[in-house]
């Protein structure tokens, strides 16, 4: 991965959305964030991405599509599911889960741990 990776974060709260995309880019890399499913496509399919970051408002057979696309064009790309408790365990589209409620320094350890694979 680059020095500053391009990770693409989604989520259907947008609030959370747009408060993950401010600490991953205070703390780590540049990050993209879109409002709707067709700007989720558009953005996997016309640009690169070195992390997708899935929340659990997404619903799991759309979160699987997202997973598929981004690796379809970064098969060594790295999916973060940010759990909404951390009993929820990691997804089987996804290659790190973390919980929601484990506060940002666990979103910036699973995405910075990508930059290791």
């Amino acid at each position: 991965m680059s020095e500053r990776p391009r990770v693409l974060t989604v989520s259907r709260n947008r609030e959370l959305m747009l408060l993950r995309a401010q600490v991953l880019k205070a703390f780590c890399c540049e990050a993209v964030t879109t409002d709707t499913h067709e700007e989720t496509i558009s953005a996997l399919e016309s640009q690169q991405f070195d992390a997708l970051v899935i929340c659990h408002t997404i619903p799991d057979e759309l979160a699987a599509e997202y997973a598929e696309r981004f690796r379809s064009k970064r098969p060594n790309g790295c999916v973060v599911y940010v759990a909404k408790t951390p009993y929820a365990g990691k997804k089987r589209y996804a290659d790190i889960a973390v919980s929601g409620i484990s506060g940002p320094e666990a979103l910036i350890e699973a995405v910075t741990s990508c930059q290791e694979r």
